[in-house]
């Protein structure tokens, strides 16, 4: 599955770099965007306020190939990543024997007779 997830990251940075190329033809742009660049700063220092180092998101972003990455990381976090951990989940919480709503006695041992 990795080489699977490598090969739509790419592609998403592919389609986010044109994106970004036509929102902002210089890295110039990019560092004049004051919209953009307190977005960054509001997202350190309050979005993960108490985090070492704004957990690593940027505070500012100086050209397109920094605003290229972060918006990559976010597009693949939020749609493939979230798939490939939370999809699993179904599999197993989905049939009701394996997470039953309500649990009244203990679970029957191996070779117990089940009765309703």
């Amino acid at each position: 599955k990795q080489w699977y997830q490598r090969r739509v990251r790419v592609a998403i940075r592919k389609y986010v770099d044109e994106v970004v190329e036509l929102a902002y033809p210089t890295d110039q742009d990019v560092a004049k965007d004051r919209e953009l660049q307190n977005w960054t700063t509001e997202m350190v220092e309050v979005g993960f306020r108490g985090f070492e180092d704004g957990a690593g998101f940027p505070k500012q972003l100086s050209d397109r190939n920094s605003l290229s990455e972060l918006v990559t990381v976010i597009i693949f976090n939020i749609s493939v990543f979230h798939a490939g951990v939370n999809f699993q989940c179904l599999t197993i919480l989905g049939y009701l024997p394996n997470c039953p709503g309500v649990l009244i006695k203990p679970p029957p041992s191996h070779g117990e007779n089940i009765t309703m």
